[in-house]
């Protein structure tokens, strides 16, 4: 069997040189040169050069990986001390804030004491007193009065920036001292609180008869009347504007110095088919005064009348006839009263 013969190239000439498979050695026959075969495949050479290769790549793996958790670890390092520092700084910030308002109201309360009172007077001898510009007087009947207000032209605020109140208003004597407290709505606002004293004078006894009345107080009634029928009366526009006055009464009762007003209206009502009848309707006014500008004063006021269907489905508060009204207003339980009647 032939030896199998593989053909080389000389390393110093480039010589083709045959050798035997398993040769350690080879003669070159063009330049005599002798020198080691290299037994190794190409295969083999492939896989020792991959070899290399991975072990390479597996090593600059490795020494990545452990740049990497270095990194990592001086980062963490890093993180760590700025923490430390946050809460370092976040305690001695609250120690501090702790300190702080401590430190302030021990300040305020030194300039307070030393200097408060001074400055207390000249702020509030800067801020308004109310009751500088707001008129108080009384009206109503003598133990029934109130405390009436009025604000003066060069008043610098509205009437509605202020706070009013007296304890016993509404239950005022002639004579008596009363306290009137003022207040500023806001209390930002550059308005004092302050207490004033008054005496209350002014307050009538109930009006006896209707001697007194002037025209602009029976105007002064038609049109207080008139504004509650409108809102009470369940009728249409043209009705309502068609009615008349009748006339006004006054019931004046001496034991208890005590009166009832009546004002009287006819109303005549007319529906959209036919006509619904003519009924009588009012409004009454208790303890009735007349005030110095001939206004009417009263405690309370009230729609006259008994509950009366005019249709299926609308009722008014009325009297049928003039005589069912009068009957009414005398049928009471007073001694001996007094009428007096004005007729429109």
């Amino acid at each position: 069997m032939p030896e199998s013969l593989k053909g080389i190239k000389c390393p110093y000439c480039g010589g083709s040189v045959q050798v035997k498979e398993g040769d350690m050695f080879a003669t070159c026959p063009f330049c005599g040169s002798q020198f080691e075969v290299d037994a190794k495949s190409t295969e083999q050479k492939a896989y020792e050069a991959f070899k290399g290769r991975y072990k390479a790549e597996a090593e600059f793996n490795e020494a990545e990986r452990k740049a990497k958790q270095e990194y990592e670890k001086e980062q963490y390092k890093q993180s760590e001390r700025r923490a430390r520092k946050k809460r370092v700084k976040a305690k001695v910030g609250g120690a501090i804030g702790c300190l702080t308002p401590i430190l302030i109201f021990i300040i305020i309360g030194i300039v307070v004491v030393n200097f408060g009172p001074s400055w207390i007077e000249k702020i509030d001898s800067k801020l308004v007193n109310p009751s500088t510009y707001i008129d108080v007087s009384f009206e109503g009947l003598n133990g029934k009065g109130k405390v009436v207000y009025a604000l003066k032209e060069d008043a610098p605020f509205e009437m509605s920036d202020i706070s009013t109140s007296c304890y016993r208003d509404g239950e005022l004597e002639n004579g008596e001292k009363v306290q009137v407290h003022f207040s500023p709505v806001d209390s930002n606002s550059l308005i004092k609180s302050v207490e004033k004293s008054y005496t209350v004078s002014g307050l009538k006894g109930a009006e006896k008869n209707l001697d007194d009345f002037t025209d602009s107080t029976y105007a002064s009634i038609e049109s207080s009347s008139k504004a509650l029928l409108k809102d009470a009366l369940d009728v249409n526009e043209k009705s309502f504007n068609g009615m008349s006055r009748e006339a006004v009464y006054l019931r004046y009762d001496p034991d208890t110095d005590t009166n009832v007003l009546y004002d009287v209206y006819k109303l005549h009502i007319i529906g959209e088919t036919r006509d619904l009848g003519t009924y009588i309707v009012g409004v009454w006014y208790e303890d009735a005064t007349i005030k110095s500008n001939g206004e009417l004063s009263y405690s309370r006021s009230r729609q006259f009348g008994d509950y009366h269907s005019y249709t299926f489905s609308n009722a008014i508060w009325c009297y049928n006839s003039i005589d069912e009204f009068i009957s009414n207003m005398k049928n009471n339980k007073i001694d001996s009263p007094i009428y007096s009647e004005k007729s429109f």
